[in-house]
C-alpha cells in the first residue's frame, strides 16, 4: 500500500470551504478494492470527479462511477455511469479521504455555461468497466476516447479541455490518458492551458456533515 506520508497535502481543512466551479476532486476510500486501485496506480488517489453549476449555478459534482454512493440529481436514481450528485450527498456518504483543487484564476461565466452544457450532455454515459483503462492511463498508453463511456478522470480531463482549461490534442494528451494522481499537488502532470493553475489542495476526512453556507 502507499505510504500515506508521501502524499501528505500542503493545506488541510475540516470545514467545506465554497467550492469553485471547475474544482477538481480526489478520493480515496477504505475499502480492499480502493487498496487494489492504490497498488496498482502507485498511487493514493483512486478516482476523481469535478465541481460543475448545477440549480442557480450552485457546485454540484459531475462524476464518472462503478460505485455510486448518491443518486443523481436529475431523476434520483443511484447506478454507475456519469452522475450528477449534490456535494452534500459525497462528502456525508463517502468513506475516506477528499482533496479538493480550484482552477485559478478561475472559469469564465460563459466557460460555467459551457460545462454545464456538457455535464447535461454527458450524463447517463456508461462507466468505462475495462480493468485496464485506468492502468493504461497511467502510462499513456490509451487510444483516445470516444464518449460513449468514460472512466472517472478521463471525464474530469474532457471535462476541463472542453472550456479550454487543459490542452487537447496534438499540444497536450487525450483525456483518456489522465488518471487521478494527475491532479494531485504532490503528483501533478496535467497539461494546462496558458494563463491557468491548479491552486492549493484542501484535504478532508469523510464522510463529514456539510454546512450549507
Amino acid at each position: 500500500m502507499i505510504d500515506r506520508a508521501e502524499t501528505k497535502p500542503s493545506q488541510f481543512t475540516t470545514a467545506i470551504p465554497a467550492l469553485e466551479i471547475g474544482s477538481v476532486l480526489l478520493f480515496s476510500g477504505l475499502t480492499e478494492l480502493e487498496d487494489r486501485i492504490r497498488k496498482t496506480l502507485q498511487s493514493f488517489w483512486t478516482r476523481s470527479a469535478v465541481i460543475v453549476p448545477g440549480p442557480h449555478n450552485a457546485p454540484v459534482v459531475l462524476q464518472g462511477t462503478s460505485r455510486p454512493i448518491a443518486s443523481d440529481m436529475i431523476d434520483g436514481e443511484t447506478r454507475s455511469g456519469v452522475q450528477i450528485v449534490a456535494v452534500q450527498d459525497v462528502f456525508g456518504s463517502f468513506a475516506g479521504t477528499i482533496a479538493f483543487r480550484a482552477i485559478g484564476p478561475g472559469i469564465s461565466p460563459h466557460r460555467k455555461d459551457s460545462l454545464a452544457r456538457f455535464a447535461l450532455a454527458t450524463r447517463g454515459v456508461p462507466f468505462n468497466m475495462s480493468p485496464y483503462y485506468s492502468l493504461r492511463a497511467a502510462h499513456r498508453r490509451n487510444r483516445e476516447g470516444d464518449g460513449r463511456q468514460y472512466f472517472c478522470t478521463e471525464l474530469v480531463a474532457a471535462a476541463l479541455q472542453e472550456i479550454g482549461v487543459l490542452v487537447r490534442p496534438p499540444a497536450g494528451r487525450f483525456a483518456s490518458n489522465y488518471f487521478p494522481g494527475d491532479f494531485a499537488q504532490e503528483s501533478e502532470d496535467v497539461c494546462l492551458s496558458e494563463g491557468y493553475e491548479l491552486l492549493d489542495q484542501f484535504v478532508l476526512k469523510c464522510p463529514i456533515e456539510v454546512v450549507a453556507g
